[in-house]
């Protein structure tokens, strides 16, 4: 009977676990994606490289880094890499006399040293994690980053937005594109934070609309490219999608090889997950004011790009005229629903990278590393 019991889990764990694939998902208007060609003949003028939750031990996070070193040697024109945040696992940069502190200068040096010599302009957001994953500490953790990162790397203003504030914070790029920083851990903090003149930062929320819709409003004519850690659209765990296998064997969340299963009371956590949500969940209600904030905003305008990292696979989503992106594969891989609800979608590390040619046209790749240190390309899809 023991055996019985244990071939009929054996086989239901393989049935489940195959379900969640890690297969590139398309929608069906994407499903030939692969006869996309650039109409232009020419390099790209600028190429940015978007990739985030990079903060890992440098050992999980090597073949993205590797891969994104050898894309910028390639690349030909001006180029920006921009790290999508939680910068630093598991609460940020410590103090210096933290036992912990060796571990995380490992973490982020390896992303330093991957670009600093690569002759392109670099920006980093903060993430959540790097606010100590929303401690008490966190605003000196953040702000210890940025300074950390800023003098490693000798160039100036590089991690955005400046002194814990939540942007709007521009970078003005050429005449086609313009960058805006957002940091929405600062709107999900709910310990004392920098606010008002005194700090640099915005007032309040009328404040930080007005600014935010300045900014638009003077780049009209522009590709505004939105980075920041939290996405408004996902279709991860963050977005309350779990795979049927943690339903039925919750503890495989924790080790694949936790076989014991909890029917119904296995479903208690994903349920809260996807109706209710922790802050960092898009279903939580604080995160969900965000949104609502920033789509209000965005509403009717036709020349934004949203990148962000928060989840650790690669998305596409279009909404509205507007091109959302999830790049938060960079050193680890977490669950994705495969349905209608995203245009593009894949649980593997890689990262994204978007082309803005003479003529207007933007186009996005997902890109992956591939065999032999080889760029591996996923999805291709032309933005504008």
């Amino acid at each position: 009977m023991k055996v019985h019991c244990c071939s009929i889990l054996i086989v239901a764990s393989v049935l489940l676990t195959a379900c969640y694939s890690t297969r590139p998902y398309y929608a069906p208007k994407h499903s030939g994606w692969e006869a996309s060609e650039d109409s232009a003949s020419t390099d790209a003028h600028h190429t940015i490289y978007l990739l985030g939750d990079v903060g890992e031990d440098p050992s999980k996070s090597n073949s993205v880094l590797s891969l994104l070193q050898n894309l910028l040697a390639e690349t030909n024109g001006e180029k920006s890499v921009v790290f999508l945040g939680d910068n630093i696992y598991g609460e940020g940069l410590p103090d210096s006399l933290d036992h912990e502190r060796p571990s995380s200068e490992l973490r982020i040096n390896a992303q330093l040293d991957a670009v600093k010599e690569s002759g392109a302009h670099i920006y980093f957001v903060p993430g959540n994690h790097d606010w100590a994953k929303g401690g008490a500490e966190g605003l000196q953790q953040v702000s210890r980053e940025e300074r950390y990162i800023e003098a490693y790397l000798g160039r100036g203003n590089t991690y955005i937005p400046d002194n814990g504030c939540p942007g709007p914070q521009e970078v003005k790029v050429n005449e086609q594109i313009c960058i805006i920083a957002l940091d929405a851990q600062w709107w999900l903090y709910g310990i004392d934070k920098p606010t008002g003149p005194s700090s640099g930062c915005i007032e309040d929320e009328a404040d930080f609309t007005a600014n935010f819709t300045s900014i638009l409003d003077a780049n009209k004519d522009k590709m505004v490219l939105i980075v920041s850690h939290h996405p408004l659209y996902s279709n991860g765990n963050h977005g309350g999608r779990y795979p049927l296998v943690e339903h039925l064997f919750p503890m495989t969340a924790l080790h694949r090889a936790l076989l014991i299963p909890f029917p119904l009371i296995g479903s208690i956590y994903p349920a809260y997950r996807h109706f209710i949500g922790n802050i960092q969940d898009l279903t939580n209600t604080t995160y969900k004011a965000y949104i609502a904030l920033i789509e209000g905003i965005l509403a009717g305008r036709d020349n934004i790009i949203f990148a962000a990292g928060h989840e650790h696979n690669l998305q596409y989503v279009e909404r509205e005229k507007q091109h959302h992106i999830v790049s938060g594969a960079g050193s680890k891989t977490t669950y994705l629903a495969r349905n209608k609800k995203i245009d593009f979608g894949a649980s593997q590390k890689g990262l994204m990278k978007l082309s803005f040619y003479g003529n207007k046209e933007v186009w996005l790749e997902t890109i992956l590393p591939g065999k032999d240190k080889k760029p591996k390309l996923i999805f291709k899809k032309k933005l504008q």
